[in-house]
């Protein structure tokens, strides 16, 4: 191989042609890294998105998860059969004026301990809410409306406000929720479990 001159310089060829293999090394090394840092990031952004959409999987598992849950426990006898009491309590509520009946009584306490606590479970998307509210909204309302004399007497007579909440949020939600559907909560009526021939609605005092 042949010397090379440039400007009057004297270039042995051997060192020539390692200068140029060292520039193509070069570039081939760069194109390779900006090739490989774009393969990284298309892997990251790839991993990213299947973790995004596994985790809103899992949420959505878990929303239907505890939604069953809620059903079950609502469903059972026990808690039928405490609702029905309920009822008969309010009732006797209308007719007295007064909240004896709802004192101490452990269907009162099951009702609005299950539902201040699925109450808190829809507010936090724990339970998927619209699944809820389309199977026990109206429940959960018809429930408060019993209850919420006794509940507030309660606050006032424990000094705390917040007291049964997410229950109170909830039967809310469900007014809110049928009301969008075109109906009113207030005006379904509640049947005497004791005397059939007796129903009010919840717009009556």
């Amino acid at each position: 191989m042949s010397d090379t001159v440039i400007d009057g310089i004297v270039i042995d060829a051997n060192v020539l042609a390692t200068i140029f293999v060292g520039i193509i090394s070069t570039a081939a090394v760069l194109i390779i890294g900006i090739y490989s840092n774009s393969l990284l990031k298309k892997q990251f952004e790839s991993n990213e998105k299947q973790h995004r959409e596994q985790l809103s999987l899992s949420k959505a598992q878990q929303q239907v998860e505890f939604l069953l849950q809620a059903f079950r426990i609502l469903d059972t006898e026990q808690h039928r059969n405490s609702r029905t009491r309920v009822y008969a309590s309010y009732f006797d509520y209308l007719d007295t004026g007064e909240l004896k009946s709802f004192k101490g009584s452990a269907d009162v306490q099951t009702l609005r301990a299950d539902f201040d606590l699925i109450g808190k479970l829809v507010e936090s998307e724990s339970i998927e809410k619209e699944g809820f509210l389309e199977e026990y909204g109206s429940l959960a309302y018809r429930c408060w409306k019993c209850l919420e004399a006794d509940i507030n007497d309660e606050r006032d007579s424990r000094n705390f406000k917040p007291f049964m909440t997410y229950f109170q949020w909830l039967a809310n939600e469900a007014f809110q929720y049928w009301k969008d559907k075109g109906e009113d909560l207030s005006m379904t009526k509640l049947y005497n479990p004791y005397d059939p021939t007796r129903r009010v609605d919840f717009q009556q005092k």
